[in-house]
Parts: C-alpha cells; structure tokens; sequence
C-alpha cells in the first residue's frame, strides 16, 4: 500500500483534544524527506522505496517497521530522530497546510524583508519556521520521535512534546523590531516495529498563545517574502543559484 495507518491525536490552540485513526502517505513522507536533505523532489522517488523496504512485511496495516528499525540503539536512534522530523514535516504540511518550510540555524533565520528568528538562550532550538496559510501566520515547527515513548495518549501529553515546546522559549521572532507570537506546533511520532509491542502514534500539540493577526497587507508581504526564502533554499537542489534563477528557468 502506499499509506499505513496510526493513531493520531491533535491537540489545538484553542485547548481541543481530539484522538482517532489517521492515514500516513507514504508519498508524503518522500516528499518531506527529499526537501528537507536535498531540498528537491527527484529524489521523492529514491525516499519512497527506502521507506517502502524498511516496512514491516508482517503488518501491512499499520505504519511499523520490519525487525526494530536498525540492528544496532546507535542507529535506532539516528532513524528515529531522521525519520521523526520527515513525518513530522509532514503532518504539519497535510494536516495543517503549513508551507513554506525554512530550517532555523544554529542562531535562528533572517528572512529578508520579513520575520528574523533569534536564539536567545542555550540549548536545542525549534526546527522550522513556516507559512500556515489558513490563519494568515507564521508558525513555529519542532520535530520529535521515539521509539520508547509509552505516554503519548497520556492526559497531560508526552514527555518529548513538552521538552519540543521547551526549545520554543529560546528564540524570539521578530517582525520590523517589534516581538511577535508565532504558532509553536510539536508533531511527535511514537513508532512501532515488529519486536515491540504497540501501535505507531502521531501527535500535534500547540497549547494556546497570545497573537495579534496580520493586516491582510502585512499577511501578503509576509507570505511573498517567506515564499522567496524558500525558493532560495530549494534552488541549490536543481543546481541554481537562487530564486531568481529558479524563478526565471521555471
């Protein structure tokens, strides 16, 4: 199949907490996993037969992975933590159309003309700044995964959500000077496989925050301007210099 089930849960800025079935594309995860290494889509195809091999031949409904992953914890580790941010990816682009997508650096992101992204404390900071195109907004992005997790249909939410919403606190946002709240969104997957027990889980959690919107002028300039950061970031991927070359060979 191209696409396995999980169990999912969403918990929204408005306090909704809401858990039932969701599909996972794998084409989606392709698509997530070529932007964010080489930033462009001939490679959907090469993802999606890696991800395809790696599923469980036993359990052909559910998103779980043949054996355990990897033979060995250190590279369990490194596919769940890969892994992870491409799923978490995503379910922010198809489950909440979120786009635009442009990883912050170890300091944060300036996009021109638009929102500057600042770390202002020590520590892991978030892994994306986007568009959420719905509520005219910039969002905030962190990736988690586990594959140890036993809390994440737990009441108060797992322990990685919480610790994802941590790295929010130390990077301010910024839009001509003046301090702005973005949506701070953890998509956190909690995987399965054929040695352990258990159903894959697939979290969003974004507890309220104060905001105040954009003018419907503010909103264009903002989404235009975010929109050519993220042409500048994919062009290298089609060996171009940057958005004017990509833009001008479309």
């Amino acid at each position: 199949m191209s696409y396995r089930w999980a169990r999912h849960r969403v918990f929204d800025e408005q306090g909704k907490d809401k858990t039932g079935l969701a599909a996972i594309s794998l084409w989606w995860m392709a698509r997530a996993a070529a932007e964010e290494t080489l930033q462009g889509s001939p490679l959907v195809a090469a993802w999606l037969k890696l991800f395809a091999t790696q599923l469980s031949t036993a359990d052909t409904y559910w998103l779980r992975w043949r054996g355990d992953l990897a033979e060995s914890a250190e590279l369990r580790r490194a596919y769940s933590g890969l892994y992870g941010r491409f799923v978490a990816r995503a379910l922010l682009e198809r489950h909440l159309g979120l786009s635009r997508f442009i990883s912050l650096g170890r300091n944060g992101v300036d996009i021109p003309g638009s929102a500057k992204v600042l770390r202002v404390h020590t520590g892991d900071i978030p892994d994306w700044i986007a568009w959420d195109e719905r509520n005219a907004r910039f969002v905030l992005g962190e990736a988690k995964g586990s594959l140890t997790g036993t809390d994440f249909l737990a009441q108060d939410g797992p322990k990685c959500v919480h610790s994802g919403k941590e790295q929010f606190e130390r990077v301010q946002t910024y839009v001509s000077g003046r301090l702005i709240e973005p949506g701070r969104w953890v998509a956190a997957t909690r995987w399965a496989t054929d040695e352990r027990n258990g159903y894959p889980v697939t979290v969003l959690w974004d507890p309220p925050v104060d905001e105040r919107p954009f003018s419907e002028e503010e909103a264009e300039r903002h989404r235009l301007a975010i929109g050519r950061a993220w042409f500048d970031s994919i062009a290298p991927g089609f060996g171009l210099d940057n958005a004017e070359d990509l833009i001008g060979g479309e």
